[in-house]
């Protein structure tokens, strides 16, 4: 399980230098934000993008299907969406409400979170679905 988790680490970060920052960068160099702002920006999207990726390849782990974790990821957010649920206390927590937070756009003013309580939301997410795919791993082997 190391290897595997070091390699997917490595590629979205990877894939993160590539994609997301020049993206950032540009943006945030268009309106005229300092280099602090620039810097903390980038670094909100890279841990957003990372952190996410380590929950869907923990629940893609413990349920052994990459499409299936997929479908939890996207579907969860749309029946958030849709208003059907109303517990903002507790949908706030949910990953999808933590990383807009973390990112300054939350879905609703509600679910918002300051940054650091949704980077602390979105850590704790990633390792319980590390340690579930782990535990899982364990069993699957004994």
């Amino acid at each position: 399980m190391a290897g595997k988790t070091a390699s997917m680490l490595v590629v979205v970060t990877v894939t993160t230098a590539v994609a997301v920052t020049p993206a950032r960068l540009t943006i945030d160099i268009a309106a005229d934000l300092g280099i602090g702002e620039v810097l903390l920006d980038v670094a909100r999207w890279a841990a957003a993008y990372l952190l996410m990726s380590v929950i869907a390849f923990g629940l893609a782990g413990l349920l052994r299907s990459a499409i299936a974790a997929l479908g939890i990821l996207i579907t969860v957010p749309i029946i958030v969406g849709t208003g059907i649920l109303q517990w903002p206390q507790v949908l706030r927590l949910l990953p999808d409400q933590a990383a807009l937070s973390l990112l300054g756009a939350p879905g609703y003013d509600v679910t918002a979170l300051p940054p650091a309580a949704a980077a602390l939301v979105l850590a704790t997410w990633a390792g319980l679905c590390l340690a579930a795919y782990a535990l899982a791993l364990i069993r699957r082997d004994t």
